[in-house]
């Protein structure tokens, strides 16, 4: 997967009790600094983001059959392919 960095940042405010939950879930698998927290957050609200989109998606082709999604999806990857 790559790694892309921030063109933007933003200040996430956790409630006391969400900041001490997160540094024990985290301390278990190491370190608890700052930066792990952050990385932490970060995956946590692109994972949220990645199930909003899969919904939406979902719904918007839910009238579509399987066949034509996935001569849809082939036809972009074709096409994305053909502009390197």
């Amino acid at each position: 997967m790559a790694t892309v960095a921030p063109s933007e940042t933003c200040t996430v405010q956790l409630s006391a009790d969400l900041y001490k939950d997160v540094r024990a879930f985290i301390s278990d698998s190491g370190r608890a600094d700052t930066d792990a927290i952050n990385r932490f957050v970060e995956a946590a609200v692109s994972n949220y983001l990645l199930r909003k989109a899969t919904k939406q998606l979902h719904a918007a082709t839910a009238h579509i059959s399987e066949e034509d999604l996935s001569e849809m999806v082939e036809e972009a990857l074709d096409w994305a392919r053909s502009q390197k």
